[in-house]
């Protein structure tokens, strides 16, 4: 939730979870209804012939890719053979993925129930305050967040001098 958070303690929130928590409301709104983020799950192979160790992560897909098409991955470390199934696997999956910290959508902009802010990027039903972080986005990009976040930021101060 982040930066959500907040809100929240402003009595900007959904209701009933904001009156649970003695937070008088200012804004029933769906603050942290639409979290979204960037999950990864590590998994380590022995190679038959690897000649990079610590490659960066982004070799790591193309990497993958050939040693499986060569067949030159020799064993599976993490997560390992006492996963000998998908179902298996499913079930061990909460305890291995983890957040990447790329977090959005908590205050999701839209012009519908979901929305927290318009796409002026002002709350809603609360005058003079907007949002302008990665909350607002309503879904989550494919790649990292920093620009996106930067270009909103850019676009909030645009829309503030009267853009």
């Amino acid at each position: 939730m982040y930066g959500s958070v907040q809100l929240l303690l402003s009595g900007v929130g959904p209701a009933g979870h904001l009156r649970e928590h003695g937070i008088p409301v200012a804004a029933d709104l769906p603050v942290g209804g639409n979290l979204h983020d960037h999950l990864f799950v590590p998994m380590t192979w022995c190679m038959k012939s690897a000649r990079h160790r610590g490659t960066a992560p982004h070799f790591l897909a193309g990497m993958v890719a050939e040693a499986v098409r060569s067949g030159g991955i020799s064993r599976e470390l993490n997560p390992g053979q006492g996963f000998p199934g998908r179902a298996p696997l499913a079930r061990e999956l909460p305890n291995r993925a983890t957040s990447v910290y790329h977090a959005v959508g908590t205050c999701r902009m839209g012009a519908d129930e979901r929305a927290v802010v318009d796409p002026r990027l002002r709350v809603l039903g609360i005058e003079g305050l907007r949002v302008a972080d990665a909350s607002v986005m309503p879904s989550i990009p494919g790649g990292n967040t920093n620009a996106p976040a930067m270009m909103i930021g850019e676009h909030a101060a645009g829309l503030m001098l009267g853009g």
